[in-house]
């Protein structure tokens, strides 16, 4: 969410990155090109855990990489990355405040925290929201912190990222400020052209559809002037546009599924639970985080992918738990054909109802070999089961054992 206190010519070329740290909490960098009438100061509603004190946020100095997001853009060649003018609210002074809030000087910017809604009452008066704008920021958003940052120049000019850290109240979501305030009023919709940029946890990082980086992050971002903001794990980039609910958005896992869900291994044997189909990207997600059905399909979508989004939603857990089981009686009732799973392997995978190799195409060849079995059915979107052999088994040997599995997870999902 981005709230201005005065009058604001232009805001546009808005990128987000939001980033989970390991001591718990989330990292925010916030940048944009902005054109304003006066002195004026933004606000960051935050979902920090209730009873922080003013220490509680962190502000980083960016002032020293201005360009951090025209580097992470170079990371992403293949997404058509946008930036976008998302209009914001304006608000005007009131009242003096009763103690004005301790006040850091970070880079261009000079940035406050109120740890309650009621501190706002404490910003310099020429910075404070009107009633009404008050009222928008803080519906809806009991216990939040507010980031204060003032804006000095009027110029309009792209300045150097806003960032900070600050303790998270859900330390499973990474929490993305995107509602937008027209004037004093907070519309239901609103006109969305952003682009999200995260480094979640290594559950996330995972299970999520978002498009990664074309190679390591340090390859593209200078991460010592990234003021410990960016590390080196996994990044990826998630283009938000078109009317959306006007709402901020939460990048989590599908509920129910946890990370022991993700993934699985054991002799000869691994496999990687998808639900890409279950991830809601929309703006106003974390409102319907346990709803089984969010994403509307457009018209002439195939009707499976509405089953794989709910299966995904409600059946996470159990379609794991189904490729666990088979996997282990497979590896059991097996095992004097099955082997461990090494890069030496020659790698097979079904194309259709094909199974091909990596390297010959469909000419399968002699010998050990590790196969994705690649299951799929109408209700449970792609999935990835390997099973590492001796000797490479009769086409059509595997071709019962995928079938078999596909039974499994269809139940599953039922």
């Amino acid at each position: 969410m981005c709230i201005f206190s005065r009058g604001v010519r232009h805001v546009g070329a808005t990128r987000i990155f939001v980033g989970d740290r390991a001591d718990g909490r989330q990292a925010l960098i916030y940048a944009m090109e902005v054109e304003l009438t006066a002195p004026t100061a933004m606000v960051l509603p935050l979902p920090t855990p209730a009873g922080g004190g003013e220490d509680a946020v962190t502000f980083v100095s960016l002032a020293r990489y201005p360009s951090l997001f025209d580097d992470l853009d170079r990371a992403f060649p293949a997404l058509e990355l946008s930036l976008g003018f998302a209009p914001q609210g304006v608000g005007r002074g009131a009242a003096p405040p009763p103690a004005t809030l301790v006040v850091h000087k970070v880079g261009a910017f000079v940035a406050s925290f109120a740890p309650t809604a009621a501190d706002l009452d404490r910003l310099d008066p020429q910075f404070r929201l009107s009633a009404a704008a008050r009222a928008a920021v803080t519906r809806g958003r009991d216990g939040w912190s507010y980031a204060v940052v003032q804006l000095a120049s009027v110029r309009r000019e792209r300045v150097h990222p806003i960032a900070l850290t600050f303790p998270r109240r859900d330390p499973t979501a990474l929490y993305v400020p995107t509602t937008h305030v027209h004037g004093d009023d907070l519309p239901a919709t609103a006109a969305f052209d952003h682009t999200i940029y995260f480094q979640p946890d290594p559950a996330l990082a995972l299970a999520t559809p978002a498009t990664t980086t074309r190679g390591p992050i340090g390859d593209f971002v200078d991460l010592a002037r990234a003021g410990g903001l960016i590390g080196t794990g996994p990044t990826f980039a998630e283009p938000i546009a078109g009317v959306h609910a006007n709402d901020d958005v939460y990048l989590m896992l599908p509920p129910g599924v946890t990370a022991d869900d993700l993934a699985g291994a054991g002799p000869g044997w691994e496999f990687r639970l998808a639900v890409h189909h279950g991830f809601d990207l929309a703006p106003g997600n974390g409102a319907r985080r346990d709803q089984p059905t969010t994403q509307p399909l457009v018209d002439g979508a195939p009707p499976h992918l509405a089953r794989w989004h709910q299966s995904a939603r409600t059946r996470g857990r159990a379609v794991s738990a189904a490729i666990r089981g088979w996997c282990e009686r497979f590896a059991r009732d097996h095992a004097a054909r099955v082997t461990p799973l090494t890069p030496a392997l020659p790698a097979y995978y079904y194309n259709g109802p094909q199974l091909w190799s990596a390297a010959h195409a469909a000419k399968l060849q002699p010998g050990p070999g590790a196969i994705d079995f690649g299951p799929w059915s109408e209700r449970v979107e792609f999935q990835r089961v390997m099973i590492g052999f001796a000797a490479m088994p009769r086409a059509r040997e595997a071709a019962a054992w995928r079938a078999d599995l596909i039974r499994t997870i269809d139940a599953a999902a039922a």
